[in-house]
């Protein structure tokens, strides 16, 4: 099993880059111009050179897609076009709300997922029920997050929540590329790293389950 886990961990490698370079361009296969987003519409041509080279816009694809790889791997996921704050700072001021909306729906999914009928004691429950609930509770758990992932913007959007999602659909509507790409790199990389755990937790809790 211990070999399936280091394949499965180095398996995320070869993803996490793919996600990153598809994030990366979203930049450039996006329509509209985001230096003339910014600037708006009553700015002149040299305002809107001058915010297209602050962030490098007029540099060649691969040599900004190599600094802005090695900027992730320090945990620098750039600055924001609009608000000029840093990316990280501005995830982690909205990551709260998300995360309190993802335990609650996450504690009420296990809840249902728990079989009524078996927690008759303490012991009943703990040693037996537990154990034979634990692996559809983690595919529940695993199937609940990739769900959360993309409803929280939805969510977030109805219900005015100041979360990540909030802040996805603002960063769209401001074309904050910056942030588009923070915020679908750090979703890509909890949903590979979910995945990875849901697969580890099913040989760990089912003695059946063999690699």
């Amino acid at each position: 099993m211990l070999a399936h886990i280091v394949r499965r961990m180095l398996a995320t490698i070869p993803v996490m880059a793919i996600v990153a370079l598809f994030v990366f361009s979203l930049l450039y296969i996006a329509p509209g111009d985001p230096a003339a987003v910014i600037t708006g519409d009553h700015a002149s041509p040299e305002d809107v050179e001058k915010i297209r080279r602050s962030p490098g816009l007029d540099r060649p694809f691969l040599s900004r897609f190599g600094e802005w790889s090695w900027h992730i791997l320090q945990a620098d996921l750039g600055t924001s076009m609009f608000t000029g704050l840093p990316v990280t700072q501005l995830i982690a001021q909205r990551l709260e709300p998300t995360l309190s909306l993802m335990v609650v729906t996450l504690i009420l999914a296990v809840t249902i997922a728990v079989p009524m009928g078996v927690i008759a004691a303490w012991k009943a429950v703990f040693v037996h029920a537990l154990k034979n609930a634990a692996v559809p509770i983690v595919t529940v758990i695993g199937i609940g997050v990739a769900l959360l992932i993309g409803g929280a913007v939805v969510t977030e959007s109805v219900f005015a929540i100041p979360g990540l999602g909030r802040l996805t659909i603002d960063a769209i509507v401001r074309r904050d590329y910056p942030v588009i790409q923070g915020i679908v790199l750090l979703f890509s990389f909890i949903y590979v790293l979910v995945n990875l755990t849901v697969d580890v937790l099913y040989a760990l809790l089912d003695p059946r389950i063999r690699y």
